[in-house]
């Protein structure tokens, strides 16, 4: 098998693999031995190539998958983070915070019914700063100067 034919090959791989895992965002029970059921082969088969592909675990693709997509949805403003959170797959808002807080580096906070997106300063996660220092965010919107 040339490298062209194995590129194609990985990337039909990734694209089967993300379908499915899109098709069972709302299954919270869904994880690596279902997703290697429905694509059809071992636990260890699937984790091996998709290690190879993408350097991260199954567990940890899907969560990244299901991660994004509740980026887009809180981007859209249409539901709760509770309800994004327990849409694509998360047991608990607490559980999904924890997740998108390490994937984004922003933490979700509801207040009078507003979503906010508040940045932490990577060396600090763990100090709860008042609230007149914290930054609201957009997405997309330029990373706060943190060196106050």
């Amino acid at each position: 098998m040339d490298n062209l034919e194995s590129q194609r090959d990985g990337e039909s791989f990734l694209l089967k693999l993300t379908e499915i895992i899109r098709n069972n965002f709302d299954n919270e029970q869904f994880g690596v031995k279902e997703a290697a059921r429905i694509f059809g082969v071992s636990r260890s088969h699937l984790h091996r190539r998709l290690k190879k592909l993408t350097g991260k675990s199954v567990s940890q693709f899907i969560r990244e998958l299901r991660l994004e997509k509740a980026m887009e949805l809180l981007q859209k403003d249409m539901a709760t983070v509770s309800e994004v959170a327990y849409s694509v797959g998360f047991h608990s808002p607490t559980y999904f915070n924890t997740c998108f807080k390490e994937h984004y580096g922003l933490e979700v906070f509801c207040q009078n019914s507003k979503r906010i997106l508040l940045q932490f300063p990577h060396y600090c996660p763990m100090i709860v700063l008042s609230p007149l220092r914290f930054c609201p965010l957009r997405i997309g919107a330029e990373t706060p100067n943190w060196n106050i």
